[in-house]
């Protein structure tokens, strides 16, 4: 018998961000990956490069980007074993 799988898709949004490193004054483009980047507001987005990018940089501005998609899973009985039970999802009528 086969072996049940459960599965998940993350997209991954590799931006490339012009920064200012504060340590020589020097203008570099620095790489951040962000999970789910292409589902976030401009707001949200900005505040995630921020939290992301090494310390002793300063973002500038996002000069490019690249999506990557990345198929995780594991076994059912894994997932079981280690995933937190939660709450029925409500339908709104």
């Amino acid at each position: 018998m086969r072996e049940r799988f459960v599965t998940r898709t993350v997209v991954t949004v590799n931006y490339e961000v012009m920064s200012v490193n504060t340590a020589d004054n020097t203008v570099e483009t620095v790489t951040v990956s962000i999970p789910s980047g292409d589902t976030m507001t401009e707001k949200a987005r900005a505040k995630a490069i921020a939290d992301t990018i090494p310390e002793g940089y300063i973002p500038v501005k996002v000069t490019g980007q690249t999506v990557t998609e990345t198929l995780y899973g594991m076994p059912e009985a894994d997932f079981i074993k280690y995933a937190k039970v939660l709450p029925p999802r409500t339908t709104q009528k």
